[in-house]
């Protein structure tokens, strides 16, 4: 008994030591080169919540192992601190604050769940929440029926939004959409892709403060079914996951890089909307952290989790990034919807500003 007891302690311990090897690899993700295994860069997203095996580590260990139990307590460790880029514990901030004169909501509406029917589905999220400015990835300009106006026009016109771009890429339908209560002044592209269905821009904005930018931008999913078409047993998922997932990331830096260079010289207060598929503690959104700040990080409050994939579990994709001349009051998941993201919404104030104006 004690023999099979041994055995069944070193056969854990093995199967605990593979995935402590994991976490250790998520919380380095962000120094590794994507070039290297880029694989491994999806991982902060997935071992945050192996938090409890590293709490049943803890109690296997105790009594028995000190090198254990300090391995347990680096695995327990690693997960708050990789968590802790999708959770920002403070005081919600104050939403009565009549300083802002921005507001702007970000959204992959999953392409109107492949149906003009839900356009009005999406409406009734976005449209109580009074956005200036409203940021739409994995946009189709669907008819709201037969011979019906066009999604564009219509969501224009329901918005009270009366400025808008569509920009679709080739011959896919998609792309990325954006609606403003503000003319646009210029638009520019920021990529733009033959081989695949999204892209992003630039837009400038003549606001009563002055020009601010909006830049919209997607960057593909790791499961874009059509790289590796095949089944879709677990099994089959699973492996085009790690083989969109070793193609996308490094195709992710080479876009990411060029929005940098098209956006980091720009001379007007900027905001950068993303979905960018990656979770915060990794490499693809850190490029971002020199040139730009997290609104999130400075004004969120609560979970960051915009995708959720299993009940109450999910993960931070959804960005919205600012220059130096945008401040954040407030910014928050709205948790909403029929698509597979829910809706980012932020306050901001942006420009010189005097004093505090009032946004009806």
């Amino acid at each position: 008994m004690k023999k099979l007891k041994r055995l069944a302690f070193l056969f854990l311990s093995t199967i605990y030591g593979l995935w402590l090897l994991l976490t250790v690899l998520g919380g380095l993700a962000p120094w590794l080169s994507v070039h290297l295994v880029p694989i491994i860069q999806l991982l902060p997203a997935i071992v945050v919540f192996g938090l409890p095996l590293h709490m049943l580590a803890l109690w296997m260990y105790k009594g028995k192992s000190t090198k254990g139990i300090l391995a347990a307590l680096l695995g327990v460790f690693l997960c708050i601190w990789i968590g802790t880029k999708d959770w920002k514990q403070s005081d919600p901030p104050t939403t009565s604050d009549p300083s802002h004169n921005l507001q702007l909501v970000s959204y992959n509406i999953r392409n109107f769940n492949f149906s003009g029917s839900h356009i009005d589905s999406v409406l009734k999220v976005v449209k109580p929440l009074k956005a200036d400015v409203i940021c739409f990835q994995e946009f189709r300009n669907y008819r709201t029926r037969e011979k019906g106006p066009r999604a564009t026009a219509y969501l224009a016109k329901e918005l009270g939004l009366p400025h808008y771009v569509h920009l679709r890429s080739g011959k896919f339908y998609q792309g990325t959409a954006l609606f403003s209560r503000y003319p646009i002044q210029q638009l520019d592209t920021l990529f733009l892709s033959g081989q695949e269905a999204n892209n992003g821009f630039l837009a400038t904005l003549s606001h009563p403060d002055g020009p601010i930018g909006i830049a919209n931008f997607h960057l593909t999913s790791f499961q874009f079914t059509s790289i590796h078409p095949d089944s879709n047993s677990v099994e089959s998922r699973f492996r085009r996951l790690v083989r969109n997932g070793s193609e996308r990331i490094p195709q992710h830096q080479a876009l990411l890089e060029e929005v940098i260079e098209q956006t980091q010289s720009y001379p007007h207060p900027l905001i950068l909307a993303a979905d960018m598929n990656s979770a915060p503690h990794s490499r693809i959104p850190c490029l971002l952290h020199a040139h730009f700040r997290d609104a999130f990080t400075e004004a969120g409050h609560g979970l960051g989790w915009t995708f959720p994939f299993w009940n109450a579990l999910g993960v931070r994709i959804d960005y919205q990034w600012l220059n130096e001349q945008v401040t954040p009051l407030e910014v928050k998941v709205i948790r909403a919807g029929q698509s597979d993201h829910y809706p980012l919404m932020g306050r901001y104030r942006v420009g010189d500003r005097s004093g505090p104006v009032s946004v009806d």
